[in-house]
């Protein structure tokens, strides 16, 4: 029982969370999300116009992997971006299985243990105007299976998500059994779920540090930490 327990909080204490905790204090540079819109094409007249094909109702849950052809995602798509003079972040979690990555961080991450089993597009960030405001290339990834058979989900030291009938956090949340992977993204269990890690990346402690030293304003949090972060940022 020691040995199990030691186990547990060995593998629980390296993992951390990168997750941006209050969308009105975010970094220069990084938009919320609620101010940004994915569109296949950019309508000058109308800029907060979107046009998604039938890609958009791609359901990692119900569906298979790779998606078949009217499913996949396209090669190419816009991210505007509301009162923004330009974009520096690294990592951003749009939407459920949809997160954005600059190439640096991509790459890093790849070399890492990313899960392979997303598509990618490429990403071009403008502002309203229409005028590209990135200074380095960006992706957006969809990512059709999730890690979470890998990490335990304790039901006993489950902590309320503030607000949200139950949804809830772990700040035990540890791996299962060891890998040699450093990167994990978690996503929802059932379509309509809410899943509080499912904008968020968790990863070990060696690339957390290496991600400090080449990225732009990451917000990294222990997973015991993780659930405060999140309800305190649950009241904005």
């Amino acid at each position: 029982m020691v040995v199990k327990d030691y186990h547990k909080i060995s593998i629980m204490k390296e993992l951390f969370i990168w997750f941006y905790s209050n969308p009105n204090t975010l970094p220069k540079g990084v938009p919320a999300t609620v101010m940004t819109t994915i569109t296949e094409e950019f309508y000058p007249k109308n800029p907060t116009k979107i046009k998604r094909g039938e890609w958009i109702k791609y359901s990692p849950m119900y569906f298979s992997f790779p998606p078949e052809e009217k499913y996949k995602l396209p090669e190419e798509l816009i991210l505007v971006v509301k009162r923004q003079k330009e974009v520096l972040f690294d990592f951003l979690g749009f939407h459920r299985d949809i997160k954005i990555f600059s190439d640096r961080l991509l790459n890093l991450l790849i070399e890492n243990g990313l899960n392979p089993q997303y598509e990618k597009a490429r990403l071009s960030i403008v502002n309203t105007k229409g005028e590209n405001i990135a200074k380095q290339p960006y992706y957006l990834l969809r990512f059709c299976r999730a890690d979470n058979e890998l990490f335990a989900f304790n039901e006993n030291s489950k902590i309320a998500a503030r607000g949200l009938k139950n949804i809830f956090l772990y700040p035990d949340l540890h791996l299962k059994e060891p890998t040699d992977r450093n990167i994990f993204v978690l996503g929802n269990v059932l379509p309509d779920d809410y899943f509080c890690y499912q904008n968020a990346l968790v990863v070990k402690k060696s690339l957390k540090e290496e991600i400090e030293k080449l990225c732009y304003a990451p917000e990294i949090y222990s997973v015991s930490e993780f659930p405060e972060v999140y309800n305190t940022c649950l009241k904005w």
